[in-house]
């Protein structure tokens, strides 16, 4: 199979090295519970999805990762801040993925979606352990969106989101058959290997043909920056 080399969905890049802070990548999680008591309070800088999707303040912080321009994960481990994976032993019922990107210029773009869960592990919902061969490539329910990009539809969607989440190279033949995806170009209805490094973590809604986020090419290290954005690819 041949192996990924260029990601073209996501329309906003990392900035080239030397530039500031390219991103931050939160994951909370709605917990069916009073108290987190394994869960730390968020920092200024973990409490910016709250400040701007009200829903979010009503989730626990599970993960959070200040994502470097380069990335060789799958030989490091991610560097998560923050990581309460082992400590949240409460149910929940619903998970969000915010992510943020900073421009050169400063300027913030940030995307919000959140869920309902896919899974009752918490380990299971941040970046995929290639030793573990995790696949996530499936429909999620009673989607809700919220973003300051442009092109970015905000609202709830009951029906028409979907995940691709894998540690492996991908290609993109439509191989779950997910509707609007193509066969020759990448995007929500790709086809994980079983090997390779690139790595995936995307969230759509496929219904509307939206890319919300995606973050790939955290795997493979080598110098070169990894691929991520928020929206659509936009052609140079």
């Amino acid at each position: 199979m041949p192996k990924r080399t260029l990601e073209r969905r996501a329309g906003r890049r990392a900035p080239v090295p030397g530039s500031r802070r390219p991103g931050l990548l939160l994951l909370p999680l709605f917990v069916i519970a009073a108290a987190h008591p394994g869960i730390r309070d968020a920092d200024a800088q973990d409490s910016r999805a709250a400040a701007r999707v009200a829903e979010a303040s009503g989730y626990a912080l599970l993960y959070a990762l200040d994502i470097p321009v380069t990335a060789d994960f799958h030989a490091t481990g991610p560097p998560y801040r923050v990581d309460a994976s082992a400590s949240l032993d409460a149910p929940f019922d619903r998970v969000a993925y915010y992510l943020e990107l900073e421009a050169p210029d400063g300027r913030l773009d940030w995307v919000y979606a959140s869920m309902r869960a896919y899974t009752a592990k918490p380990a299971e919902l941040g970046l995929p352990d290639p030793t573990g061969g995790r696949v996530v490539q499936q429909p999620v329910a009673d989607l809700h969106v919220a973003s300051n990009v442009a092109g970015i539809q905000p609202g709830d969607f009951a029906t028409g989101g979907s995940l691709e989440i894998w540690p492996f190279n991908y290609s993109p033949a439509n191989v779950g058959r997910v509707p609007g995806a193509s066969d020759a170009v990448y995007d929500w209805g790709d086809q994980p290997a079983s090997d390779g490094a690139y790595g995936s973590l995307q969230v759509h809604q496929h219904a509307l043909g939206q890319v919300l986020l995606a973050y790939n090419r955290w795997g493979m290290g080598g110098g070169v920056a990894s691929d991520i954005g928020i929206g659509n690819a936009v052609d140079p």
